[in-house]
């Protein structure tokens, strides 16, 4: 199973995730409005089987501006322009 290693004591399975991509905004010279090359991460932290009642609580505490609507953590990132990176 492919993990994704967040510290020593605490690993997420990548089935947990939901990776979306999408065309970032701004420049993007020949490959504008052609490549998605930003990435929206979302993990649905409340119903994962790793994370302890403790934990949920916590991200939901201090992570509450980047809880999505339907209460799933989501990370946006333009930084690479590419998908491979």
């Amino acid at each position: 199973m492919e993990t994704l290693y967040v510290s020593p004591t605490l690993s997420i399975p990548l089935s947990e995730l939901r990776f979306k991509f999408h065309r970032s905004s701004g420049p993007g010279g020949q490959n504008v409005n052609k490549l998605n090359t930003s990435v929206e991460l979302q993990y649905d932290f409340v119903h994962s089987a790793v994370l302890s009642d403790e934990q949920r609580q916590r991200i939901a505490e201090k992570l509450a501006t980047r809880l999505n609507s339907t209460g799933a953590l989501s990370i946006q990132s333009e930084r690479f322009r590419t998908q491979g990176r």
